[in-house]
């Protein structure tokens, strides 16, 4: 089972994500920013509204 983490930061995160996993010797951590999620198939127009 994987575990899946979301992490909102403001600056230079995905530069500090690297970097810890640069120091523990974990594979570089997969990125997605706000502007890059896909929009939600659940989501309606009117649900935008409110």
């Amino acid at each position: 089972m994987a575990v899946i983490a979301y992490l909102n930061f403001q600056g230079t995160s995905k530069e500090a994500s690297e970097y810890y996993a640069e120091v523990f010797s974990s594979e570089k951590p997969k990125c997605m920013f706000y502007g890059d999620m896909p929009p939600d198939p659940n989501a309606s127009s009117r649900n935008l509204l409110e």
